[in-house]
């Protein structure tokens, strides 16, 4: 997002493509924008893979994946899925730079 300012009515941006956006609230122009540009869409599904990442294989699979892919760093945040951790031990795997921010991970040994 750029040229972000605070106005009377609110808030501004301009998208990349450099189109404006403006709304009342912080909350509501961020929400416009990941809307409008996709990244939201866009990180769930990558979010998506490093889950079935994680549910395939084992840890062989996914340090090999991590090897396979240096730049990433797994988005794991708040994730709640389908795939079933409890009791799973994930001690062997490479998390390191993975984003765990408010994951519901109970019964997962790290």
């Amino acid at each position: 997002m750029t040229g972000f300012k605070e106005t009377r009515h609110g808030f501004a941006a301009n998208l990349p493509s450099g189109e404006p956006i403006r709304h009342k609230t912080l909350k509501g122009l961020v929400e416009h924008y990941l809307k409008r540009t996709g990244e939201l869409a866009s990180r769930d599904r990558w979010k998506s893979e490093q889950l079935r990442q994680l549910g395939k294989g084992g840890y062989e699979a996914w340090n090999q994946w991590r090897r396979d892919e240096p730049h990433v760093q797994p988005m794991l945040a708040g994730i709640r899925s389908g795939i079933d951790f409890s009791k799973k031990r994930f001690d062997r795997y490479d998390f390191s730079y993975a984003n765990f921010t408010s994951a519901e991970l109970q019964e997962v040994y790290l």
